[in-house]
């Protein structure tokens, strides 16, 4: 459950976690990352995070431009003359 991993991340029990992590719905992968985030595990929360929005703003704040940029060319076409969508590009280019 989401309360026995944020148990687990607060002890600084890692290996617990990771085995915990597998019996969390992907569906709550989004809470579990935001959590790691608010800890100061941004790393981590990119890699569970399920959310591309979350993901690409964990990846800007990292550095990981790389990351950010696949992203970016992953947004289906109709979206990418959206706001929010060229929001990201400024971000990416600054």
């Amino acid at each position: 459950s989401v309360l026995e991993y944020q148990t687990a991340v607060m002890r600084g029990d890692f290996d617990s976690a990771n085995e915990l992590l597998s019996t969390i719905p992907e569906s709550e992968y989004t809470t579990v990352a935001r959590f790691l985030e608010s800890q100061g595990f941004k790393e981590e929360a990119m890699a569970v995070t399920t959310d591309p929005d979350h993901k690409f703003d964990l990846s800007l704040e990292l550095g990981h431009i790389d990351i950010a940029h696949s992203l970016m060319e992953e947004i289906p076409e109709e979206d990418k003359d959206a706001t929010d969508t060229m929001t990201k590009w400024k971000r990416l280019s600054d």
